[in-house]
């Protein structure tokens, strides 16, 4: 320590600057040392109470932004400036204060100092929204839907009136505070073989499936980022810890925590969120928030919920342009593709359905060559019958 004391003697008066600068640095970055505080002390010594004070000043002036009340602020100042008066203005002896006390209230006045510059950095560091990054292929299926579904608009509310708007958001989202700030809301809907893309206010971007529909508003105000769905969609959130992303859905809300995941959920049918990556927190109506791991699937059927592990790259693949299934029944892939093409199927025997398949299609393909698709891999006979499609008796 009487080192660095022999040291610090030796910087100049222009350079103290940047020394000061330096050890803020150094405590924004992780605290500072014993060395450095003594440093810190040294240095403090050769600083007028002005210029401590106008540091300070300076420093709240530039973190406007900053979670400080005005009426902190002057409280504040007035103490330091208190604390750092003439010592003739104090009982306390003026060499009492030379030797140790007023160098100890300039380190007082600066550890706040640092405190304001360390809590306005958190701060902006807290309230970052950081767009989510995508992938190429992302970027190619967006790129490739935009050209394919040029009809896919977002259409104001607001000429709805409010009434009206209450009533149809409210199918769909129980928080009527949320349903209430959605007055002047926006909507995106799709129709059966149709998908869109949308980036929102904050930079998250969504994925809506087919016959779908999404509300949001033109600017996310508040505490939190709300968002009603109603069918399925794929979000890959911007990352703002200062405000969760909510998704409201007529089976729940799903709180993302900076995150990407798929919801389908549409009244009357089971809803179904699967996480992808990062965390998100499932609240059924009615019920308590339960977090999920990624690679895991939520499903709500009334008031059950049930989670387990799955494979999400179908729901990966789905978001980049195609069907992909690995070991499903066949079943459970027709009622992909029946909700996509907007048909019902029937089946000739019951057994079918448990047939279980591993590919993938384009889903920009038409349904007759996805169907003779089906047909060559599992045997069958498919027929497209006015809106529907039949599978008949397997050809061996």
């Amino acid at each position: 320590m009487v080192q660095n004391g022999a040291l610090l003697l030796l910087i100049e008066k222009d350079s103290m600057d940047k020394h000061l600068q330096e050890l803020i640095n150094k405590y924004m970055e992780g605290g500072i040392s014993v060395e450095d505080f003594f440093l810190l002390r040294r240095l403090l010594e050769q600083l007028s109470d002005e210029e401590v004070k106008g540091q300070l000043a300076e420093c709240w002036r530039n973190q406007e932004q900053a979670p400080i009340s005005s009426s902190l602020k002057e409280s504040m100042l007035k103490e330091i400036e208190l604390q750092l008066g003439d010592a003739n203005d104090t009982e306390v002896d003026s060499n009492y204060m030379a030797g140790w006390y007023k160098p100890l209230l300039r380190i007082a006045a600066v550890v706040l100092l640092l405190l304001c510059i360390g809590g306005g950095a958190w701060y902006k560091q807290y309230t970052k929204v950081t767009p989510p990054v995508l992938s190429e292929n992302v970027l190619t299926a967006m790129k490739e839907n935009k050209e394919m579904t040029p009809e896919n608009k977002v259409e104001s509310m607001g000429q709805m009136g409010k009434q009206t708007i209450r009533a149809l958001l409210s199918q769909y989202c129980k928080d009527e505070e949320v349903v209430e700030d959605f007055a002047d809301a926006y909507k995106m809907s799709t129709l059966n073989m149709k998908d869109g893309w949308l980036t929102l206010d904050d930079g998250t971007v969504v994925h809506l499936n087919g016959n779908s529909r999404l509300f949001f508003p033109e600017h996310f105000k508040g505490s939190e980022r709300n968002v009603i769905l109603d069918g399925e969609a794929y979000f890959l959130v911007a990352k703002d810890k200062s405000r969760p992303f909510l998704v409201h859905t007529s089976h729940g809300d799903i709180r993302e925590y900076g995150t990407e995941f798929n919801v389908e959920a549409r009244n009357g049918e089971p809803a179904e969120i699967v996480l992808v990556e990062g965390s998100i927190g499932v609240t059924p109506i009615g019920g308590t928030e339960r977090m999920m791991q990624p690679n895991m699937v939520c499903r709500i059927s009334g008031t059950e919920t049930k989670m387990e592990i799955i494979d999400t790259e179908p729901y990966k693949a789905w978001n980049i342009g195609k069907f992909a299934f690995k070991d499903w029944p066949l079943e459970r892939i027709m009622n992909v593709l029946a909700r996509w093409y907007g048909v019902t199927i029937e089946y000739e025997e019951p057994n079918l359905r448990h047939v279980t398949l591993s590919g993938s299609f384009n889903r920009y393909d038409g349904m007759q060559e996805t169907m003779q698709a089906l047909e060559t891999v599992t045997g069958t006979q498919i027929k497209i019958e006015q809106g529907k499609i039949k599978i008949d008796n397997i050809k061996y």
